[in-house]
């Protein structure tokens, strides 16, 4: 299992992410039995796309607002750059984008 892990990590390293491996590690542990994941706040994509992954049977969801993050040291993302890093690695989730 941890071999698995470590590839699902390696699998998502291009994407852009704020969370550390040890944190991603625990949020792909916890996705595993699930049947549905939602995560709030997706960034990039990475974490959903490692979930995604660790659980394909699982429905994924995401809710963010991809606005401007320069506030934070870092610039934002879209909706559409996100889905795409999803598809990238095969992976699709449904998205709610506040405002």
């Amino acid at each position: 299992m941890l071999e698995a892990m470590k590839q699902t990590l390696e699998k998502v390293k291009d994407i852009p992410g704020l969370m550390t491996s040890e944190e991603l590690s625990l949020l792909c542990r916890m996705a595993r039995s699930a049947s549905s994941i939602l995560e709030l706040g997706s960034y990039k994509g990475r974490s959903l796309a490692a979930m995604g992954l660790t659980n394909p049977n699982a429905k994924l969801y995401g809710i963010d607002w991809f606005g401007d993050m320069s506030h934070r040291g870092y610039k934002g993302s879209t909706l559409e750059e996100t889905q795409a890093n999803l598809k990238k690695h095969g992976v699709s989730a449904e998205y709610i984008v506040g405002k």
